[in-house]
């Protein structure tokens, strides 16, 4: 509890980094390597969500860099633990939404992950991050109820 507060932001991003990272790595070995075939859901779904999670891998490094930045100038600004916050919280919605909202999984980290959160950063912050991720998550399910 003695680090920073951008020091403490900064750990989910490099959890989820590092497990993105190597279900992405595995994702890749597993298609093109090793030619299984599609792990789960039609190949052309793979193949569509590849960029986007490019796309969420590579906006963690601005995060990062901003993060390293204010912590090496000892700053410690709560925007920064919005940030961090809400982009855990809706990389967990993606997840959430890959797996099936429905999955025990998704049930377990996405009710675990504000209660880790209230250990690490401010209140607000962790409440902010969790109505937001909430909202996305039902608008996801409503549309995906009306086959969008």
């Amino acid at each position: 509890m003695e680090w920073s507060y951008v020091t403490r932001s900064q750990i989910p991003l490099y959890a989820a980094f590092a497990a993105w990272s190597s279900h992405y790595l595995w994702w890749l070995v597993a298609i093109f390597v090793l030619d299984t075939g599609p792990l789960t859901g039609s190949e052309e779904q793979l193949y569509a969500m590849s960029p986007i999670m490019g796309f969420v891998m590579l906006g963690t490094v601005p995060v990062f860099i901003i993060g390293e930045w204010l912590r090496r100038n000892k700053l410690e600004p709560e925007w920064y633990q919005h940030i961090t916050a809400n982009y855990y919280g809706l990389w967990l919605v993606w997840g959430g939404y890959l797996t099936g909202g429905l999955n025990m999984a998704s049930g377990v980290v996405l009710m675990g992950s504000p209660l880790i959160g209230l250990l690490f950063l401010h209140r607000r912050v962790v409440l902010v991050a969790t109505a937001l991720s909430f909202v996305t998550l039902l608008a996801i399910n409503i549309l995906t109820a009306q086959g969008m």
